[in-house]
């Protein structure tokens, strides 16, 4: 029930770190690693594609903005370059 982050072997009203000469402490984050991990391996945040999501407007033109950007960013170098080399040829 969501307990996991509570990674030490004391009660639950004394935050002390775990110790890891201890056993029983060992055990339980070795188990609450586990266990959180599992839970993210199993959820939809490491899915590659997820069925009937489609991104807000708002996403697609911040990817537009990005790709324009890349463009005229490498418009650029190679103006630059072309630029660069006419000057070293003279």
């Amino acid at each position: 029930a969501g307990n996991d982050l509570i990674l030490t072997s004391t009660d639950l009203y004394t935050w002390t770190d775990p110790d890891p000469q201890s056993a029983a402490d060992v055990t339980i984050l070795r188990t609450a690693a586990h266990n959180i991990l599992y839970a993210v391996a199993n959820s939809n945040s490491v899915n590659a594609k997820v069925t009937g999501y489609i991104p807000a407007w708002w996403k697609w033109a911040i990817i537009g903005l990005d790709v324009a950007a890349a463009g005229l960013i490498a418009l650029w170098g190679v103006k630059a370059f072309k630029k660069a080399k006419k000057e070293k040829q003279a």
